[in-house]
């Protein structure tokens, strides 16, 4: 179920147990620790004013900083906690198509037909 927030917080619930696990991220994570010019590179690409080597850089960058991510030990990177919850009983279980054009899959009821091809929404805005 997606509820939105605006929160990076998620809650995985085992139906067979009812039991339910809180995942947030820490707040003492901060990914500029690990490259404090990021978010800089980030923001002249996002604007369009990036030059292709701060194009670069930033694909770079990006790559290093994730490959040291997957390296800490999640629980330096997220809290978790046991928490007790009611647990819907029923939910829309849409099916998942696979869009024509990225072949990554797209649940059926978000994706948009046109001329009998499937598309996600980011492939068809282009």
């Amino acid at each position: 179920m997606f509820k939105d927030h605006g929160k990076q917080v998620y809650t995985f619930i085992n139906r067979n147990t009812n039991e339910a696990v809180k995942v947030s991220l820490n707040d003492s994570f901060n990914v500029d620790i690990l490259a404090p010019q990021l978010e800089k590179l980030r923001g002249s690409v996002n604007s369009g004013t990036a030059t292709d080597l701060e194009k670069e850089d930033l694909k770079q960058m990006t790559e290093e900083v994730s490959e040291e991510i997957l390296e800490i030990p999640y629980n330096k990177l997220f809290h978790t906690e046991h928490v007790e919850m009611d647990i819907p009983k029923k939910t829309m279980n849409f099916k998942n198509v696979k869009c024509s054009k990225c072949g990554e899959m797209v649940s059926e009821h978000r994706a948009i037909k046109m001329e009998g091809k499937i598309s996600c929404i980011p492939c068809f805005k282009g």
